[in-house]
C-alpha cells in the first residue's frame, strides 16, 4: 500500500512540474480547438468539406456518448465482483457480471478509440490535406458520401 501512495506522489509531482508555465508565453493558439460552427465557418467551404467536419464531429458526439454509460456498467460490475463476490457466487449472479464487466470494457475501449482516432487535430489535418489537393482518404470518402 506505500509503494502505490509513493507512485502516486511521484507521478503527482512529475504532473505538476510538467505543467508548470515557461518563460515565454507566445505559444500560438491551437487552430483545432474550436467548435464545430467554427470548423464550419473556417473551412466549410464546398459540401465534401462540410460532410467531413459533420462526420467527424457525428463520430466523436457518438463516441462520447457510449463511454460515460460503458464506464458506469464497468464501474458497478467491478463493485460487485470485488465486493459481494461470495455472495453473487452463491446467487449464480456472477456468471452475468463478468461477461457484461467484458463487453462494457470492450465497448469503452471502442468508444475510446474512435473519440482519439476522430480528433480535432485529425480533423484540421485531413481539412488541410483536402484543400492541398491530396483529396479525402478513401475509407472517409465513402463514409461521408453514404450519409
Amino acid at each position: 500500500m506505500r509503494i502505490l501512495i509513493a507512485i502516486a506522489l511521484v507521478t503527482v509531482k512529475t504532473i505538476n512540474l510538467s505543467s508548470t508555465p515557461s518563460a515565454d508565453t507566445t505559444q500560438p493558439a491551437k487552430l483545432y480547438k474550436i467548435s464545430r460552427q467554427q470548423f464550419l465557418d473556417r473551412y466549410g467551404v464546398d459540401d465534401t468539406a462540410r460532410a467531413v467536419i459533420n462526420y467527424f464531429f457525428l463520430r466523436r458526439r457518438i463516441a462520447h456518448e457510449r463511454i460515460v454509460p460503458s464506464s458506469i456498467v464497468l464501474g458497478v460490475g467491478v463493485f460487485l465482483t470485488a465486493f459481494f463476490a461470495k455472495s453473487l457466487a452463491i446467487l449464480g449472479v456472477a456468471f452475468l457480471t463478468v461477461p457484461v464487466m467484458i463487453f462494457s470494457l470492450a465497448f469503452l475501449i471502442r468508444s475510446c478509440t474512435d473519440f482519439t482516432k476522430f480528433s480535432r487535430k485529425k480533423l484540421l489535418q485531413t481539412l488541410e490535406d483536402y484543400f492541398s489537393g491530396k483529396g479525402v482518404a478513401g475509407v472517409l470518402k465513402k463514409r461521408i458520401y453514404h450519409l
